[in-house]
């Protein structure tokens, strides 16, 4: 009686220690192009970054799936327990970097240089949804000056 007891809990110990091993650490969330744009989310660029910035390598990456056009989901696996920040584009003139008319969209808001929108907190052996990630055509802000030295080289008139 004493040794089906030892192995009974042993067995159920193995299997409490094994199904703990086996849960994954994600991160999955669907990519929405906002109403009112147009563009292809499918096949995007989603980075995770642990600056708020943005700046830096992205920890890990990963390409949206095909799905329609305008809602593409998206799924990060094996990842490490941590904070971070989520950023979506798509690249598309080619550059590697965000630029004018690429599509883009962040965890938390609306993306601007600089600013990468709310944390993503990822929990070992938990599955986070990041939920919709809103995507828009950006355009960055272009200016252009030109200027002429007046008064003997002591102003600058700007247009």
């Amino acid at each position: 009686m004493l040794k089906k007891t030892v192995l009974l809990a042993l067995i159920v110990i193995a299997v409490v220690f094994m199904g703990s091993c086996t849960k994954a650490t994600k991160l999955v969330g669907t990519l929405i192009l906002q109403t009112g744009q147009s563009g292809d989310v499918q096949n995007c660029r989603v980075q995770l970054f642990v600056s708020q910035d943005l700046t830096g390598n992205a920890v890990k990456e990963v390409a949206s799936k095909q799905n329609t056009t305008v809602n593409s989901p998206f799924e990060f696996t094996e990842l490490v327990e941590g904070y971070y920040y989520l950023l979506a584009w798509k690249d598309l003139n080619g550059d590697g970097v965000v630029s004018d008319r690429d599509i883009v969209g962040i965890h938390g808001g609306t993306y601007t240089p600089g600013h990468g929108g709310t944390q993503v907190t990822i929990k070992d052996g938990k599955t986070e949804d990041a939920g919709e990630i809103v995507m828009l055509i950006y355009k960055e802000l272009k200016i252009s000056a030109s200027g002429q030295r007046v008064n003997g080289g002591t102003e600058t008139n700007l247009t």
